[in-house]
C-alpha cells in the first residue's frame, strides 16, 4: 500500500503526520492513488471520519466524485461512520459536509 493511507489514519491524532501528509499530497499522483481494494486516499479518510484528511485531501484536489471498486463515493463512507460513538458521529458529520460542500 501506499505510504499516503497510513499518514491519513494518523494525521488526525499526530501533527507531523497531518505535515508529512500535507506535504506528500503535492505530488498529484498520491492524491489518486489506490490501494488493494480500489478505495482512493479521499475514500479512506471518509471511511475513517477524518476531517482534518478530508480538508488537505479536497484542497489537493481529490475527486470527490471517485467510486471505489463497489461504487461507494466518499460521501457513502462517511455516512456509515455517522452512526458511530459521539465523538466519531461529530467527526464523520464535518468530514460530510465538506464532502457536499465540494
Amino acid at each position: 500500500e501506499h505510504p499516503v493511507f497510513e499518514l491519513l489514519l494518523l494525521a488526525e491524532r499526530d501533527s507531523s503526520a497531518a505535515t508529512r501528509l500535507k506535504a506528500l499530497l503535492a505530488d498529484k499522483s498520491v492524491v489518486s492513488a489506490l490501494d488493494s481494494k480500489g478505495h482512493s486516499p479521499l475514500n479512506m479518510a471518509a471511511f475513517h471520519a477524518s476531517p482534518l484528511a478530508v480538508q488537505l485531501l479536497l484542497a489537493a484536489g481529490a475527486d470527490v466524485d471517485y467510486g471505489d471498486r463497489s461504487g461507494h463515493r466518499s460521501v457513502h463512507h462517511v455516512a456509515h461512520r455517522i452512526q458511530r460513538d459521539e465523538t466519531t458521529r461529530q467527526k464523520a458529520v464535518e468530514a460530510a459536509q465538506m464532502l457536499l460542500d465540494a
